[in-house]
């Protein structure tokens, strides 16, 4: 993460000073990015920090619990050794003709083996964990004879449960359940979200689909291989830098400067303070965790609610969304094929940089001014921002790569132009398609993180 920062400030130098850019610099960073996003998902997958929804698998006995955890490391390694296979018939074809990048000149085997490391990664861990149930489920059934004569005791073997849940499975052989309705059904039972979108392409590529398999490995890899992805991570990581380094407190506390004799100041603030924080951030996430960190404790302590306290600060964190540069409108760029500077003028204001060039000229600045200005990080500081960043990611990269596998098996199954003609049958007017595209959109919001929504829905919703 520092590397590529470094680079690209660099390469900032060359192209505006010297008017020499370093035309390698853009491929390199590009593929380096593919790097630790890929390595750092075995290292999320080992911590069990992969996106999911898992309100209703809280909420499920432990039996049944048991029975998911199971079943999702099983369709973890399933999934895994599928892609483990079609990878490396990718790479090993690119090793024997020697393929190599147009600009960097850098051997493609090299970030294409990368998503076959993360797979085998996450194998290697899956198969780990999935001897850690068995060992404990192991234990749970080494009871007293007493125990073993209640008829009151729950029953938690593994085994046992798995029968029961195979007995009451059904199965159904219609596209348009496996695309719809096997998603929503692990989501609910809280299955990664990366995982539910690459098993649910896996069904439909194998069932379905009259296409060479190993297109799943390239879909994956093209979707994570954009220039302008690479501007998340800077904005991230300048969002740690401000957080660590105490930029969150010193903008609340001018906020509250200026509103302080105003009643109700304190919300007022927390409001103001996200969107100049969103502002600099882009990180909706980060914007809540950094002002919230800050001003929760304050509300609660003049009278407001947890509710309340943290309804104004959640609230007021999505404004980063719609304040450039805002991560969701790269992300949606890069899913919509828009330009994404154009997304970052139609919001409030123009640049000298591009995106990735004004992330990495953030890093360098939030760096400074924390490490050298305020001298509130030293350089282990600074260090483990890098790494947080990395994590988070992986965390999110990885369903990037899903989500853009899962949007092309719904392009080319012609889900948007079915749409398009649903639509033009009804002659619905104008605003009530918008009212019901606003509708559907809510829901999903309810049901999916913000990333996997961005990149699965505008193929589409844009036609």
């Amino acid at each position: 993460m520092l590397a590529t920062v470094a680079v690209t400030g660099a390469n900032v130098i060359a192209r505006y000073v010297f008017r020499t850019p370093f035309f390698w610099a853009e491929e390199l960073l590009t593929y380096v990015m593919i790097s630790f996003v890929f390595l750092g998902t075995i290292l999320v997958t080992w911590d069990v920090a992969h996106l999911k929804m898992d309100i209703l698998s809280q909420r499920l006995p432990r039996p049944w619990s048991t029975v998911v955890g199971t079943v999702s490391l099983g369709l973890l390694i399933a999934v895994c050794g599928f892609m483990m296979v079609h990878p490396h018939i990718v790479t090993a074809t690119m090793w024997r003709f020697g393929k190599k990048s147009v600009a960097a000149n850098l051997p493609m085997v090299i970030p294409h083996s990368m998503l076959l490391i993360c797979f085998v990664g996450m194998t290697v861990v899956a198969i780990l964990r999935y001897r850690q149930i068995l060992a404990a489920d192991a234990a749970s059934d080494s009871v007293t004879e007493a125990e073993k004569r209640d008829p009151d005791r729950p029953e938690i073997s593994v085994q046992r449960a798995l029968g029961q849940f195979a007995r009451h499975g059904t199965r159904s052989d219609a596209v348009s359940w496996i695309m719809l309705l096997l998603p929503l059904g692990l989501l609910g039972l809280g299955f990664p979200t990366f995982m539910i979108l690459i098993a649910t392409s896996i069904t439909v590529l194998y069932l379905y689909m009259d296409v060479p398999a190993a297109v799943a490995h390239q879909i994956m890899f093209g979707s994570v291989d954009k220039l302008a992805l690479l501007a998340a991570p800077f904005f991230i990581f300048a969002g740690e830098l401000m957080t660590q380094g105490g930029l969150s407190r010193r903008i609340t506390d001018w906020v509250q400067s200026v509103f302080g004799g105003v009643r109700g100041s304190l919300g007022i603030t927390a409001v103001a303070s996200c969107a100049f924080f969103g502002a600099m951030s882009g990180s909706d996430a980060a914007t809540t965790a950094a002002i919230g960190q800050v001003l929760y404790r304050p509300l609660m302590q003049h009278g407001c609610t947890p509710r309340f306290a943290a309804g104004v600060l959640v609230s007021s964190g999505d404004r980063a969304v719609i304040i450039p540069p805002s991560i969701a409108m790269i992300l949606y760029g890069a899913s919509a094929e828009q330009s994404v500077v154009k997304l970052f003028m139609g919001g409030i204001y123009t640049g000298i940089f591009d995106p990735t060039e004004a992330g990495a000229v953030s890093c360098i600045y939030a760096a400074l001014v924390t490490r050298f200005y305020y001298r509130d990080i030293d350089w282990s500081g600074v260090w483990h921002a890098a790494m947080r960043t990395a994590y988070v990611c992986a965390q999110l990269f990885i369903i990037i790569a899903a989500a853009g596998l899962y949007s092309w098996l719904l392009t080319i199954s012609g889900v948007p132009q079915a749409l398009v003609a649903v639509i033009e049958h009804l002659n619905a007017a104008p605003w009530l398609v918008l009212l019901a595209i606003n509708l559907f959109l809510l829901l999903v919001g309810c049901l999916i993180d913000p990333t996997s929504a961005i990149i699965i829905l505008p193929p589409s919703c844009c036609p």
